[in-house]
């Protein structure tokens, strides 16, 4: 199986139509590449040959941002012209479209506006794996959520302190698009994103009323595992 830059291609599909499951890579950009490696467009993945994988992914690697990186540049733009104040980060904030809306009423009957209290939770949970963020009301119901892998982030790339501002940004600015302004929040997990994820909710506007730490610690309760023999 043809693994390129963290994807595994299609092994049934024509080499051509394969190269855009790359995040990054439009069907222009595979005929470029295609014929800068010299394979024919007509190839079945499964039919290649260890060189000819090598030189495309030594071409893509070289001239093109793909996945997690161009994932990452994205979401660092949209920040920028959300933090700048511009337009089209005004559209982003509000989670409405950039371009190619045809009138306002159009564009504002995108999402229902939910009918939310101005006080809520958030609770943030900070795996190594992963950084969650869930918006809720006083009662419990969730609002809006947000994740690092919502955000684009893939692998160990997820667990990071970066990844996990931006995902408690974009949940914020959907929370408070909403209508929510206070939160109290509830960190659980010992995850590196805790700290990162609390200073973007503050950030991006949302008032921090309180801070509770309520990751669940063992008291005697379940047996540990036993010790690991090397």
């Amino acid at each position: 199986m043809a693994r390129i830059a963290g994807v595994d291609l299609p092994r049934d599909k024509k080499i051509q139509y394969a190269l855009p499951y790359i995040f990054g890579i439009g069907p222009s950009n595979s005929v470029k590449i295609l014929a800068e490696t010299g394979i024919s467009p007509d190839a079945r993945v499964r039919d290649l040959r260890d060189a000819e994988v090598a030189r495309l992914r030594q071409v893509i690697e070289r001239d093109y941002k793909v996945e997690g990186a161009l994932r990452t540049e994205i979401a660092m733009n949209i920040k920028r012209l959300m933090d700048i104040g511009t337009y089209r980060g005004g559209r982003h904030r509000k989670n409405l479209p950039v371009r190619g809306q045809r009138t306002a009423r159009a564009a504002g009957a995108k999402r229902a506006k939910k009918v939310v209290e101005a006080e809520g939770i958030a609770h943030v949970t900070a795996t190594f794996n992963n950084t969650l963020i869930t918006i809720t009301d006083l009662q419990g119901n969730a609002i809006t959520w947000g994740s690092s892998g919502k955000a684009g982030f893939k692998g160990s790339k997820k667990s990071t302190p970066f990844a996990a501002t931006v995902a408690a940004d974009q949940a914020a600015s959907e929370a408070l698009n909403l209508g929510v302004k206070r939160v109290h929040v509830r960190v659980q997990g010992p995850g590196s994103g805790r700290e990162s994820a609390i200073q973007a909710l503050a950030s991006a506007g949302l008032q921090i009323r309180s801070i509770r730490d309520v990751t669940p610690i063992p008291h005697n309760g379940c047996r540990p595992p036993k010790k690991r023999r090397v």
